[in-house]
């Protein structure tokens, strides 16, 4: 069996899925790959714009869909943080066997990654989070979220708008009210990450935005002191809100990641 295919299992193809938020490969000449995990209530399409930028480099770049996301809210109801874990997981041994692994994320995929190099240190040679946290820090939001039966919303009725840039856009939940279920499920990975930092030993790279809403800039200087077992590098990024990966600093992250890979002897320079 191909690794495209072999792949395929684990990228979360669904026959409902929302059109243009579809998981994807774009393949490259390199041994090394990537991937890129969106986030909380996101899709695939959310990373597009900094996939496509490393995939010129030669770098295969994998974006799955996390189960439960860009179909109807109600497939999350009964998704677990373990459901998404494996599913990263499956994605990852596979591609170990090809050739190095890094990992990048976004919010939620952010964390996710750095839970999955907890898990799986052998196998994770560089680590990029985009806004990613273990700490919302707006306890009020956390719980009348929590007792509102319609669920949980991270959006601009809370927060403000999640991009300065007012052409950017992501395909998934948008406005709609996610289960209350799920966002715990959320949560679940945060503290997850706080009982593997010590397994966590890839060079770790924190992109966080200055003026991120939803999780606070702090979260980077948390993450810093929580991993003790690998370098560690935070890098603001001074033009985005808390969807800094479709906003003006989407070429600044796409660029961090490649430096990052470099730096990690998971790509080489040209020339």
């Amino acid at each position: 069996m191909t690794l495209r295919a072999d792949l395929s299992k684990s990228l979360g193809h669904h026959p409902r899925v929302m059109t243009g938020a579809e998981p994807y490969i774009l393949d490259g000449e390199s041994a090394s790959s990537l991937v890129l995990v969106h986030g909380w209530g996101g899709s695939p399409q959310s990373m597009r714009l900094v996939a496509e930028r490393v995939a010129r480099t030669g770098m295969r770049v994998v974006v799955p869909r996390l189960n439960g996301h860009a179909t109807v809210p109600a497939d999350l109801e009964t998704v677990t943080a373990v459901d998404w874990l494996d599913q990263i997981s499956a994605i990852v041994g596979r591609l170990a066997r090809a050739g190095p692994v890094s990992i990048a994320g976004c919010s939620l995929g952010a964390t996710l990654s750095l839970a999955t190099a907890g898990i799986h240190p052998q196998h994770i040679r560089a680590v990029t989070t985009i806004n990613g946290g273990i700490a919302v820090r707006h306890p009020d939001f956390i719980a009348d979220a929590l007792l509102d039966p319609r669920g949980v919303a991270l959006n601009a009725d809370e927060f403000g708008p999640m991009t300065l840039d007012p052409d950017a856009f992501e395909i998934g939940y948008g406005q709609v009210a996610l289960p209350r279920a799920s966002f715990l499920q959320a949560l679940a990975v945060a503290a997850l990450v706080r009982e593997l930092a010590p397994r966590i030993v890839a060079p770790t790279l924190l992109l966080h935005s200055r003026q991120d809403q939803v999780i606070p800039f702090e979260n980077a200087e948390e993450l810093h002191a929580l991993l003790t077992s690998a370098p560690v590098r935070i890098v603001a990024l001074e033009n985005s809100l808390h969807a800094a990966q479709v906003d003006y600093d989407a070429d600044v992250i796409a660029d961090a990641i490649i430096e990052h890979q470099h730096e990690c002897g998971t790509l080489a320079r040209a020339g």
